[in-house]
């Protein structure tokens, strides 16, 4: 089960989800000094692509809980059945990434 599948199959629901760690903290750019390669943490990088980040806040109502649970219900059985489209190539993830924080950036409060 890919969960990015399940992240477009929210999104296009207008559910807000994401990959919670679409890298593994020890290949983050910020450590590569470190040498770790991939495969010397197998838990986070497992960690890494099946843990999603969904909707979770206090003002949350029990029918938006419904409503999420309803699409990660109905993305699993189209994930088993087939019916999603093929994931995208990790390198079109890391470009879409990119455009995500571009785009997250130009939207930070600016400092005086």
């Amino acid at each position: 089960m890919d969960m990015r599948e399940h992240v477009k199959a929210l999104n296009e629901r207008g559910i807000g989800a994401g990959i919670h760690y679409p890298i593994p903290v020890h290949l983050q750019p910020a450590l590569a000094h470190r040498g770790w390669r991939r495969g010397q943490f197998p838990e986070a990088e497992a960690a890494a692509a099946t843990i999603l980040s969904l909707p979770l806040y206090p003002e949350l109502t029990e029918a938006q809980i419904d409503t999420v649970v309803q699409a990660l219900r109905d993305a699993n059985e189209a994930a088993q059945s087939g019916l999603q489209d093929p994931p995208p190539a990790p390198e079109q993830v890391s470009e879409k990434l990119r455009e995500l924080q571009t785009r997250l950036e130009g939207l930070r409060p600016k400092r005086p």
